[in-house]
């Protein structure tokens, strides 16, 4: 009389086992999937070179180098900053 009340006792903590372990793999496996799609996007364009930066001296402003104002060999991000520090530092 009792072994079918076990049974169904095992059966239903056997459902909750299955259906932990199915989650489980489908966490897993999301993480999975998305550090992997991370790592390629991060690795799409192996050749290309970082972008060089330079600081501006008026502001510390740290900006491309292709963008800045060269004076002199001197990186600046903007006339208006070349102009007050040429006021602060004359020659």
């Amino acid at each position: 009389m009792l072994a079918p009340l076990v049974r169904s006792i095992d059966t239903i903590h056997m459902r909750y086992v299955i259906l932990l372990a199915l989650i489980l793999i489908a966490v897993l496996f999301y993480r999975w999937r998305r550090d992997r799609t991370a790592h390629t996007r991060a690795s799409r364009h192996p050749g290309e070179q970082p972008l060089a930066t330079v600081r501006c001296l008026e502001c510390g402003l740290v900006i491309p180098s292709s963008e800045a104002v060269h004076i002199k060999g001197q990186p600046f991000c903007s006339i208006r900053h070349v102009q007050a520090w040429q006021a602060r530092h004359p020659r």
